[in-house]
């Protein structure tokens, strides 16, 4: 018979594998961003990839680089997607990846 592994509702277990893990305190940094609102605009597939990039931007540097990326240009300039009606995270991402993404101060 195999032991239970024991495991608190937050913390780690004998392998040391977390439960839960919070991106707005490890180590008392905070690697999580602005919160992005799509207001009447179906666009949740543009600000999901693109509150991604910017997370794994922040991440991969530590918070070095803190990017606030413009959904609005992505929704409005890619061909890839159908504006407000709709589209893909995918094609958000190759749109970013052939053109670029712009800042929100842009």
């Amino acid at each position: 018979m195999e032991e239970e592994m024991k495991l608190d509702i937050c913390g780690k277990s004998d392998s040391e594998i977390p439960r839960c893990f919070d991106w707005r305190d490890v180590d008392k940094v905070n690697f999580d961003g602005p919160i992005k609102r799509q207001g009447e605009c179906g666009s949740c597939y543009a600000v999901a990839i693109i509150s991604a990039i910017e997370a794994r931007i922040r991440i991969q540097s530590n918070r070095k680089y803190s990017p606030n990326l413009s959904v609005s240009s992505s929704i409005s300039c890619s061909s890839y997607n159908q504006g407000c009606n709709g589209g893909y995270p995918y094609l958000t991402a190759k749109h970013g990846k052939e053109f670029g993404f712009v800042s929100t101060d842009c």
